[in-house]
């Protein structure tokens, strides 16, 4: 059980709205429906700082997903934050790092799989540029109008049926990522 801490809230109390008016807006943001803080943005540790020694090893395992989700994906302020952690945790902390960066390096597949996914359901490719227009990162937009290009490519026998759907892209460097998974562009896309 966490320990109890700020508010005077131990577990299974009730939330006191009196005690989240006076918490920063930040904190009551955080807050789960028993009153507990589910993250805190003054503490990248938090809960583990919170937590009695007999939890930590599970807790650290996991707690760079906290760190990340408050810091809007900072891994080296993540890193930072994991060496503020007790001597006996910090592996764990940074293994939950690894687990978290693996998962930011590959979450372009996801959006790969999603992408091609849509067209596969419906033959149609106004669902899929819609969802890339809406990615952020280059990389990660770049991958999915491949994706896209990739698709019409098995879809449409004619090169130039192609062409005119790739131009849906919202720029012209992510039309000639389109042109490149067409096979209708010969050379890659710079970035991936």
């Amino acid at each position: 059980e966490l320990a109890a801490e700020e508010g005077g809230h131990a577990a299974g109390e009730h939330h006191d709205e009196s005690v989240a008016a006076t918490e920063p807006a930040d904190s009551v943001r955080y807050m789960t429906p028993s009153g507990w803080r589910a993250m805190d943005p003054e503490d990248p540790l938090y809960p583990c700082s919170a937590m009695e020694s007999r939890y930590l090893p599970q807790c650290y395992v996991m707690q760079t997903s906290v760190m990340l989700h408050l810091n809007g994906g900072d891994i080296r302020g993540a890193a930072g934050s994991c060496e503020l952690a007790p001597e006996d945790m910090r592996a764990r902390c940074f293994q939950s790092l690894g687990r978290d960066i693996s998962s930011y390096t590959l979450r372009a597949w996801c959006y790969v799989g999603l992408v091609k996914n849509f067209i596969d359901l419906t033959s149609e490719t106004e669902k899929a540029f819609t969802f890339c227009r809406k990615i952020e990162g280059q990389v990660n937009k770049l991958r999915c109008y491949v994706a896209i290009g990739e698709q019409l490519a098995s879809l449409l026998p004619e090169r130039l049926p192609r062409v005119e759907l790739c131009r849906r892209a919202e720029s012209a460097q992510y039309e000639q990522a389109c042109l490149y998974g067409a096979r209708v562009a010969r050379q890659r896309p710079d970035g991936i």
